[in-house]
């Protein structure tokens, strides 16, 4: 049996894309000036598809995917939910 100390050492933080550096200061009040970046933050990790975020913030899918991978970029994330870890815990949501 394993105990907790043992898997702790050995696991992978999920907070960081491989190769890749999180910003730290993601997502200042100036980075999220739009109200719409906020309520992507919210709505993708409650499980809206980009489709249903679109159109309900009443842009094009296109326009969608382009501000969700600003968002990872600014993050230094890879995935949507990594994106949603980092806001959560820097207090953007």
């Amino acid at each position: 049996m394993f105990s907790f100390e043992s898997l702790w050492r050995s696991a992978m933080q999920l907070r960081e894309a491989p190769g890749r550096r999180v910003d730290p200061n993601l997502a200042s009040p100036k980075d999220l000036a739009d109200p719409a970046d906020r309520e992507v933050l919210m709505l993708l990790p409650a499980g809206y598809t980009d489709a249903a975020v679109a159109a309900r913030l009443g842009i094009s899918l296109r326009t969608m995917q382009r501000r969700i991978r600003r968002l990872m970029d600014l993050a230094g994330t890879d995935s949507r939910v990594t994106l949603g870890w980092h806001a959560r815990d820097r207090g953007r949501l």
